[in-house]
């Protein structure tokens, strides 16, 4: 697999008083297989420290996509009609 995409969330705006406020780093990333048909499966992770080291964990459940495509490998959705919202067959 290799990865297709990644990304971090933006951040999330915290109210405290004075000095340090807690916070969360957060993302996401999508990986593709170099099979075909070609599956992708996706996580959300977050940045967190065990044991005073730097550790990402997956947090809830993967996801997949898939992706049906014509003769010509275009996507099904690509000649779909914008005002119907329905693939052409």
């Amino acid at each position: 697999m290799t990865c297709l995409y990644f990304g971090m969330d933006d951040d999330r705006s915290v109210t405290s008083g004075l000095g340090a406020s807690a916070t969360s780093i957060t993302g996401f990333t999508e990986w593709i297989s170099h099979g075909i048909p070609a599956i992708t499966i996706g996580w959300d992770w977050e940045l967190a420290g065990t044991d005073g080291k730097p550790c990402l964990l997956q947090t809830g459940i993967p996801r997949r996509s898939i992706m049906f495509v014509d003769q010509l490998r275009r996507s099904w959705w690509a000649g779909s009609k914008p005002s119907t919202g329905k693939p052409k067959l």
